[in-house]
């Protein structure tokens, strides 16, 4: 019989509804029936791209042995770490205090009421019932000492939750240069990225790598940004045949992938890489764009126009199954001369092997370069390479694919719009700038209901929106204003960020809280410092609160991210920005003028499309041929179009062609 979790909006929890292991839903069921029964609490978080979560769980809790005890001493609850980023944060912090490390499948044991007393990641089913027998009988024999302990430990979660007070006053010139200057001496130069095996794109930090190598002009920084956008677009991590980014990189080179693939990553990176392009136009950039946009509209995007979470790493039981090549089976598929050249370009049989006879497709040889060694012209090769891919990506479609996670979620479906918006506009095409537009109708239709947002709303779950969806969604929101004109999304960036202000920003802290500041403090309130793989909420609310009052000319959105950026700035330690790459753009923002460019009367619109084919982080852009928005109060003149450059508000002349705006723009 299925457990309590068949009803579930999330694949990875529907994934365990068949369990022998009585799993509860997080929720106030399962909390009342433990504090009736005092019994130990089983939380147990992952997600359904896990690799590791799909061992234990085939190991352990379907193993009926393991959920005979799991289900006479404990109540188990099952979580979906993405639709519970909050629960996540805080669980994940207390087995790190715990053991120093952390990772998924995340299995903690806490009190009847919630409150952690032990926990880990994968464990070998022999090792999980040891575990489960010792604290069981520690809780039967001393629930004292189990009690006292839990209480120690959430003394030590709330120390660590809360930031000193040691604000700075000030913002010093030296604040960016110094955390750039200690972020570069990590720089792989040979690869590109950070430190060794796993590798991890970092979107944020190459975010900041660009907009600091062009706004200060350094151009080593600037060089090692792109440098590493070419290397990850040409190695592993990257779908060469179909598109899209793999979550990380096993080995130091961006060759073999964990081969799952997740909506943030490619949000955001495609932002990063359209970003890339306005800076340096490169074909590889645009070829990435394009071929990303296409991965998502063939292998995520749901009926109801939203994108699904994540692509499994698995299939057949297999890590990567999907993706890899044997050379046995290339000869068969392709032409002699086909095969030739995917053979040298990917260098299979050498460098893109992996393991037993398997090859990922990385390029180790350009065709420029195969050309010259080859004397076979470009358009040839490049002729037999497409070819050649494809009869790949044809084959390999007939494969049994990899498990999808169809839930939707607000924020990630936010950070993949703000990429369509960034990739419409270096590219210059109306077609990803309608499909932008239709996303973004999609997610007020599905995550906006009665005056509420949902983080994910379905017939049979609703989770409220967090920080991070509305942070991300209120950007979305402008950044989609600035490239179509239309006031609906500038009004709706407003309204959600007044929504963020009201419900989630402590003023104490200075930060944005995970949960809302009217609910109660759960054990302990969580707060994002750092900027992962997914930016922490309150970087990305800065940057949100600096861009709008550069809008609208309200001076307390600019001082409250001024004092985020100063509150967070005693964090960032000897690594300078490498873990704090969207709090480097904040600063940023502060501290280097703001240009607000304003461009009123009837050709407002295509004026617009044509000043932004270039990379201006710096600057904020309103225009249109009404006066609704503040930028373009007493702006209209009858009969022409004016473009206004203004640097923090004071304003030059204004000026009626595109080139001479370009000039004033790159002055």
């Amino acid at each position: 019989m299925p457990n309590r979790l068949q009803n579930s909006a999330s694949p990875y929890l529907r994934q365990h509804a068949h369990n022998p292991v009585n799993w509860y839903p997080w929720g106030d069921e399962a909390l009342l029936e433990a504090r009736q029964s005092q019994r130990l609490l089983i939380v147990s978080i992952g997600y359904s791209a896990c690799h590791w979560c799909h061992v234990m769980e085939r190991e352990s809790f379907e193993n009926e042995a393991v959920a005979a005890v799991m289900n006479k001493h404990f109540i188990s609850i099952k979580i979906d770490r993405e639709a519970r980023p909050d629960l996540d944060a805080l669980y994940m912090q207390a087995v790190q205090i715990m053991s120093g490390r952390g990772g998924w499948p995340l299995n903690v044991i806490t009190l009847p009421d919630g409150r952690p007393i032990y926990g880990g990641t994968y464990f070998k089913q022999a090792d999980w019932l040891a575990v489960l027998a010792q604290l069981q009988e520690l809780w039967e024999a001393d629930p004292e000492k189990v009690m006292q302990y839990a209480t120690k430990l959430r003394e030590g979660l709330l120390a660590v939750n809360l930031l000193p007070n040691n604000i700075r006053e000030a913002f010093r010139s030296t604040d960016l240069s110094d955390r750039a200057d200690s972020m570069q001496l990590q720089f792989d130069r040979r690869w590109g990225g950070y430190g060794q095996a796993p590798k991890f794109p970092m979107p944020q930090l190459w975010e900041f790598g660009l907009h600091y190598g062009s706004a200060q002009n350094h151009s080593d920084i600037l060089a090692q940004t792109h440098f590493t956008l070419e290397k990850i677009a040409l190695g592993g991590i990257y779908d060469q045949l179909g598109g899209g980014f793999a979550r990380y990189s096993v080995d130091g080179f961006w060759h073999v992938p964990h081969f799952e693939k997740m909506l943030y990553d490619n949000g955001q990176l495609l932002q990063l890489y359209a970003h890339g392009y306005q800076q340096k136009p490169h074909p590889l950039y645009e070829k990435v764009i394009r071929q990303t946009i296409d991965w998502a509209n063939r292998e995520l995007r749901l009926t109801n126009g939203l994108f699904a979470c994540a692509l499994d790493a698995d299939s057949e039981g297999e890590e990567g199954k999907y993706y890899v090549w044997t050379l046995d089976e290339l000869q068969q598929l392709l032409t002699e001369a086909e095969y030739k050249v995917v053979r040298q370009h990917y260098d299979l049989g050498g460098k893109g092997h992996w393991e037993h006879g398997q090859h990922v497709l990385m390029v180790f040889e350009s065709l420029e370069q195969m050309s010259l060694e080859t004397q076979q012209s470009l358009p040839e090769l490049e002729q037999l390479l497409a070819s050649a891919q494809a009869k790949m990506l044809a084959k390999r479609s007939t494969r049994p694919a990899p498990a999808l996670d169809n839930k939707a979620l607000l924020g990630w479906n936010a950070m993949f719009l703000s990429g369509l918006v960034a990739a419409a506009t270096a590219l210059q095409d109306a077609q990803l700038q309608q499909q932008a537009e239709l996303l973004c109708a999609a997610m007020q239709k599905h995550f906006c209901r009665t005056g509420s947002w949902y983080r994910l709303h379905t017939e049979h779950e609703k989770v409220l929106a967090q920080a991070e969806d509305l942070s991300f969604m209120a950007t979305a929101a402008l950044d989609l204003y600035e490239l179509t004109g239309q006031m609906e999304h500038y009004q709706q960036a407003l309204l959600l960020e007044a929504l963020l202000s009201e419900r989630f920003y402590d003023q104490e802290q200075c930060l944005l809280s995970m949960t809302p500041l009217n609910e109660a403090d759960f054990i302990s309130r969580q707060y994002e410092k750092s900027d992962n793989v997914i930016p922490a909420a309150s970087s990305v609310y800065a940057r949100l609160l600096l861009r709008l009052a550069a809008h609208s000319g309200r001076d307390e959105l600019r001082q409250r991210a001024q004092t985020m950026v100063l509150r967070i700035l005693p964090e960032t330690g000897s690594s300078g920005w490498l873990y704090f790459g969207g709090w480097g753009q904040a600063a940023l923002l502060l501290h280097l003028p703001m240009k607000e460019v304003a461009i009123a009367g009837e050709k407002a619109v295509e004026m617009a499309r044509e000043l932004r084919t270039t990379y201006q982080p710096q600057s904020v852009w309103a225009f249109g041929a009404a006066e609704e928005h503040p930028l373009l109060l007493h702006r209209q003149k009858p009969d022409s179009t004016l473009i206004y450059i203004c640097k923090n508000r004071e304003c030059q002349l204004p000026v009626t062609d595109v080139t001479t705006a370009l000039e004033l723009l790159q002055a």
